[in-house]
């Protein structure tokens, strides 16, 4: 094998620059070296050189310079180890086995044997699918219209629960060690993980199995797909599957089908799409979305609640990164209330190949979207202003002459009044989706962890440039020492002593009380929305109040376990939020033990009233 530092060096050894860049600019030799107009910057007098001699560029008007390698960065708009891939196939250097032999030498002996245990596993539910005589697997084979072909394909196999993995994998020479922390077997146990399932293999972008999903053939057994635990090797956010089949397709087409479960895969696959991804009922992660850098990518989820939310959450990461990776995301335009695999067995995959060419482009998508929000008179008036709020939200990411197209179509169509689409794009066409807390904290945690990386590795080729929209919210420091020179209606005058002496005025009083009722009175939410909280314009200095309790609102609508009394523990260990942020949540509900005044449902629902009163803008949205 190649080492690491010098594949660069060899495949820049058998390129000339000089091909390179005619490929896409017309040269004029002059003397031993060769100019042109610079394709970076408009230009009418020649400034960019040519050297062959030096196999280099520079252009002396805009300063763009540098080898082979980063011409086709700069020209291509494309990662380094991306333009590193094309001119390695244009000089006939094979990398693909010299990187999966570096991603292979830098596993641990532990890791590696679960590989090989994994492999062998693969090779067991295989053989265990050929010779069973199971009559749910053989009907469920027919009624999915799973040929030989197609097992063989996606190498998918049978978890039979009268067949002992354990003693198989021990009858291999495998470790028990390794089999234990393999989620093949039960925890503690020697009992099979995965029982009467049809079984699919996941993969690495480099082909290795890391983890397994099975498929329940009854009908009977919850849950109807059940995951690999995470292991050493497997972790959800980096993988998905199929990938490494189809990562060929995506790198020649430029062209992902991103959908839900394996099913979808294998019925876009019998119709010729051989580039579509399973993300299994996760939301997108930077480590899925940077391999379709320079990528249309087409959303293709169930049409029903949870497929149209999960359109949502996916479309966000795309469009937050789809300036620094070149994504556009598309639209499968699917009027059918079935998956992939249901319509291809519908008529054998003609309805699936129309719809799978009816294409949204996001203009289009957002269109449809405010049409059938606003047309639909059986939407409550809060909930369609929030969804209103959302897609104006995306509206941001559209180009301007998309933005001004959009604006027309909706006014034209009386879907809007112009004055009411005004404030909407005054107020809500911003950027990085400021009403979806869990979004900012997922997208914070996303970006601390490639700062990390960045840090901690001088030898990344696949560079990440922090988003530039992205704004880290200043965190004061609150109800200890900020005092809000703004005087609460219902508490003019007045301020109040914490035990510990410190003292809250005004809105941070406000907000402090209202964090307070919520946390002991849940039941005061019931008349009012998140959205009234998310929206609401605070001063820097409240702003880490009005997150708190967007967050504390979430939990108590997400987890119906929620406990007041385990709230700071939750904080701890949630990792979407930053260290700054937990700490600042932390000594926040502290404080609040600390005041004496209690909100009853009547003061609440004052406050929450002149918090969305004073903010004007809201007002004359929502009415």
């Amino acid at each position: 094998m190649v080492e690491d530092k010098n594949i660069w060096d060899l495949v820049l050894s058998k390129t000339d620059i000089v091909d390179v860049i005619s490929e896409h600019v017309s040269l004029t030799k002059q003397g031993k070296n060769f100019k042109a107009c610079c394709p970076f910057h408009g230009e009418k007098t020649p400034s960019f050189v040519v050297s062959p001699e030096k196999q280099i560029f520079k252009c002396f008007g805009c300063g763009k310079s540098g080898n082979a390698l980063k011409f086709v960065e700069y020209y291509k708009k494309i990662a380094a180890i991306d333009a590193l891939k094309e001119l390695a196939k244009k000089s006939g250097v094979e990398i693909d086995q010299h990187f999966k032999d570096l991603h292979n030498n830098s596993l641990s002996s532990d890791d590696e044997e679960l590989i090989k245990l994994n492999k062998d596993a693969s090779i067991f539910f295989q053989y265990e699918l050929l010779v069973s005589e199971n009559k749910n697997l053989k009907d469920f084979l027919i009624k999915r219209r799973l040929s030989k072909e197609i097992i063989k394909e996606f190498e998918i196999g049978f978890a039979d629960s009268e067949k002992s993995f354990y003693k198989y994998a021990i009858d291999k020479k495998h470790k028990i060690f390794t089999i234990a922390n393999s989620s093949l077997i039960a925890s503690k146990s020697e009992k099979n993980f995965f029982n009467n399932r049809l079984m699919f293999a996941i993969k690495d972008e480099n082909g290795n199995i890391v983890a397994f999903s099975g498929r329940d053939i009854s009908g009977n057994n919850s849950p109807k797909y059940l995951n690999s635990a995470e292991t050493s090797v497997f972790k959800k956010h980096k993988v998905m599957f199929n990938y490494y089949h189809a990562k060929d397709e995506i790198l020649k087409t430029n062209e992902v089908y991103l959908i839900e479960g394996q099913f979808d895969c294998i019925a876009l696959y019998k119709i010729g799409i051989k580039n579509s991804v399973a993300i299994m009922g996760t939301a997108l992660s930077y480590d899925q979305i940077k391999h379709f850098r320079n990528c249309k990518i087409n959303l293709f989820f169930d049409n029903d609640s949870a497929g149209l939310k999960a359109t949502i959450k996916n479309l966000k990461i795309i469009l937050y990164f789809s300036k620094e990776l070149n994504l556009t995301p598309y639209f499968i335009d699917n009027e059918l209330e079935k998956d992939a695999d249901e319509i291809f067995n519908m008529d054998d995959g003609k309805s699936l190949k129309r719809i799978c060419e009816k294409k949204l482009d996001l203009l289009s998508y957002l269109y449809n979207e405010f049409f059938k929000i606003n047309k639909n008179k059986l939407i409550d008036e809060n909930e369609r202003f929030k969804k209103n709020c959302e897609l104006f939200e995306m509206v941001f990411y559209l180009n301007d002459q998309f933005k001004l197209t959009l604006k027309n179509k909706l006014i034209e169509n009386k879907i809007f009044l112009e004055e009411s689409y005004k404030n909407y794009e005054i107020n809500f066409i911003k950027p990085n989706f400021p009403s979806d807390f869990n979004f900012i904290s997922s997208i914070s945690t996303i970006n601390k962890k490639i700062t990390n990386l960045v840090k901690n590795n001088t030898n990344i080729y696949d560079e990440f440039i922090p988003h530039e929209y992205f704004e880290d919210y200043n965190i004061p420091d609150l109800l200890t020492d900020n005092v809000s020179k703004q005087n609460n209606n219902n508490f003019q005058n007045k301020n109040f002593k914490t035990k510990n002496n410190s003292l809250i005025f005004g809105r941070s009083l406000s907000f402090a009380l209202i964090i307070k009722a919520i946390l002991k009175e849940p039941s005061f939410l019931k008349k009012w929305d998140k959205t009234v909280f998310v929206r609401l314009k605070v001063d820097e200095a409240n702003q880490i109040n009005k997150e708190l309790i967007c967050y504390v609102i979430n939990l108590i609508k997400s987890r119906h376990d929620f406990d007041k009394n385990n709230l700071q523990e939750i904080i701890k260990n949630d990792d979407n939020l930053s260290e700054e942020k937990k700490n600042n949540f932390i000594r926040i509900i502290a404080n609040l033990e600390n005041i004496n005044n209690e909100f009853t449902q009547e003061n609440f629902d004052i406050q929450v009233n002149n918090l969305v009163q004073n903010d004007k803008n809201y007002k004359k949205i929502i009415h």
